[in-house]
């Protein structure tokens, strides 16, 4: 069974608030023909007439004012959808004290701080560059909250819990 597209959704929510296509077009900057050829589409998808067409505008048929409706939770549902992601994403702020060793903090991690601040521009980032040793002591101690390094010399392999972000090679320079 063919669905109807968000597009065909959102036109037809707009023509029912409107009343009158050629004001709904207008809102939605598009023509009164691509607005009329998706609603009739939309209409031969779901196999009932949603308007009655008059010499004023359009009315709901029962039918439409039972999809209207449905209509305008799937739009808010598809608005919540789009919004969440990125207030959850504003709502994260506060200091993130994030150690690197003297390799990781030259090679590895200006591309990555970069992005990481235009995601999360309410976060405020202290580096420090330490030797690995002082990087463990530290996440122990709790002065760092994270640490970018390599993690084939961790000596406390239980005590700390660490992903690999990327392998390379070793490398001679």
């Amino acid at each position: 069974m063919k669905q109807p597209s968000l597009r065909q959704i959102r036109y037809f929510t707009a023509v029912a608030n409107a009343g009158q296509v050629s004001r709904a077009a207008k809102e939605l900057n598009v023509s009164q023909s691509a607005l009329t050829t998706a609603i009739k589409q939309l209409e031969e998808t779901i196999a009932t007439p949603l308007f009655v067409r008059h010499g004023g505008g359009v009315s709901l048929t029962y039918e439409g004012n039972i999809f209207l409706d449905h209509a305008r939770r799937i739009m808010a549902a598809v608005d919540e959808a789009v919004q969440a992601p990125r207030r959850k994403r504003d709502d994260i702020q506060g200091l993130l004290r994030l150690a690197l060793t003297y390799t990781v903090a030259g090679y590895y991690i200006p591309a990555f701080l970069e992005r990481f601040q235009r995601s999360f521009p309410s976060v405020s980032l202290q580096l420090t560059e330490a030797p690995r040793d002082a990087i463990e002591d530290g996440l122990v101690s709790g002065d760092f909250d994270l640490a970018v390094m390599l993690t084939s010399n961790i000596i406390d392999q239980e005590g700390l819990k660490f992903e690999t972000l990327m392998q390379s090679r070793r490398r001679l320079w």
